[in-house]
């Protein structure tokens, strides 16, 4: 038999981990988000009552929590299947399993329960969003936007909240050039520059990316190339730099049904909003 484990309250804690977790979480990212469906088997030796209520809520490390969602009761539960997000990223999804009492007493509980990973048996490819750049909106910031980066996490594009930000880079292709070719410089240039991440394997993938964006036809760069022996940026470096941004814009995608590219539908907008001006002068 396994080990009951509770706090002092008495609340029983939900594995959500190791060789017999109690909840497991398989996610396939799509365009604009990711569906999410469930496996739970709680375990009986947690001796929850059959009329236990059990929800399971989604929510951001140092963000947005969503609804919680109903998953039955201990009695009769009832996975969830293709349930649609998009108001968080899939790479920084977390969840929160929650079993209480029918005056909403928390009986038990499994917190920071990530998607099932490639090594536990998940689809890599499903799980894993292909974005260069997961979204956060927060409140926690002085400026319209600013880059989350750290060694050992992904960067993260950090918008005000409140301002609707996130649905302007989403649907607005003037507002999502203007942001991306800043967030992307930026990011680049700390990858380059600090020595924090030389063995950092995210900046390994996200500069691969930036390769390929450009058909191969970009360099990995090394340093003695972009920096001169005082520290600063080359012509050369800052040409490399110069030029996988523009990879990055100019990169075929697929923008509201249309194969475009973020650069040729940002000129068309701006010409559009060009000929208005001129209109209203006249």
């Amino acid at each position: 038999m396994g080990q009951i484990v509770t706090n002092k309250t008495g609340r029983r804690k939900i594995i959500h981990k190791g060789e017999n977790p109690e909840i497991k979480i398989f996610a396939k990212s799509e365009d604009d988000g990711f569906r999410f469906e469930t496996k739970l088997n709680l375990n009986s030796i947690h001796k929850f009552k059959e009329d236990y209520k059990i929800s399971l809520q989604a929510y951001e490390k140092n963000g947005i929590a969503l609804k919680p969602l109903d998953m039955g009761t201990v009695g009769e539960p009832s996975d969830l299947a293709q349930v649609y997000i998009r108001e968080i990223d899939v790479d920084r999804v977390l969840f929160r399993l929650k079993v209480y009492d029918e005056k909403n007493v928390l009986k038990g509980l499994g917190d920071k329960i990530s998607l099932v990973s490639d090594d536990e048996g998940g689809q890599k490819s499903n799980s894993s969003s292909n974005t260069l750049l997961p979204i956060q909106e927060t409140d926690k910031i002085k400026v319209p936007f600013q880059i989350e980066m750290e060694p050992g996490e992904k960067p993260i594009l950090l918008l005000k909240s409140k301002l609707n930000l996130k649905e302007k880079f989403k649907n607005n292709i003037i507002v999502k050039t203007l942001i991306y070719t800043a967030a992307i410089k930026e990011i680049l240039i700390n990858y380059i520059s600090d020595p924090a991440y030389n063995n950092d394997s995210f900046k390994d993938k996200f500069l691969n990316a930036i390769i390929l964006n450009s058909g191969n036809e970009l360099y990995f760069p090394e340093k003695d190339m972009m920096f001169d022996e005082e520290g600063k940026f080359t012509d050369e470096g800052s040409t490399w730099v110069d030029d996988a941004v523009a990879a990055c814009i100019n990169k075929t995608v697929n923008f509201q049904g249309l194969n475009t590219s973020l650069m040729r539908q940002f000129s068309k907008d701006i010409s559009k909003l060009q000929n208005l001006e001129v209109d209203d002068e006249d």
